[in-house]
């Protein structure tokens, strides 16, 4: 299994970065090889469903858990693999917290293990390039929306 974790902070509010990353219906505009999304349930749990391509296409569903504290100025989003399938394991985890009115620091969590095998430095490789681009690109998002 490959596991990494990146604290970074963002010039964004915590209330923009938070809805970039509950945007699940918007992500195959701005989450690279992500094909579509469907979300069931509603509230604080969902379960979402992906359809990406990376190499070759494949579906995956997680259940989602999404947390705000406006009183705190913090919020979370984690996620579990719903059903085993490609992944034997990906969880993950976007913990935010506020620094002030224009400033979030972002700390992203992510564990992932394939149902095949897959040599630990590639699948390491993997998991430490995926962290720094998505922060990215939900920043870019938030920036955007």
């Amino acid at each position: 299994m490959a596991s990494a974790e990146l604290t970074e902070v963002i010039d964004l509010p915590i209330r923009s970065l938070f809805a970039a990353i509950t945007d699940y219906d918007n992500y195959p505009k701005f989450v690279t090889g992500m094909k579509s999304v469907a979300v069931s349930g509603g509230g604080q749990n969902k379960v979402v469903s992906f359809d990406l391509e990376m190499m070759k296409r494949f579906q995956y569903s997680v259940n989602m858990r999404e947390s705000f504290d406006e009183a705190s100025g913090q919020a979370e989003v984690s996620w579990s693999i719903k059903e085993p399938g490609l992944f034997k394991v990906n969880n993950g985890c976007w913990k935010l917290k506020s620094l002030g009115p224009d400033k979030t620091q972002v700390t992203y969590s992510l564990d992932v293990e394939f149902s095949f095998g897959v040599p630990g430095f590639i699948l390491n490789g993997l998991v430490k390039k995926n962290i720094p681009a998505n922060i990215k690109s939900f920043s870019q998002w938030a920036r955007n929306k």
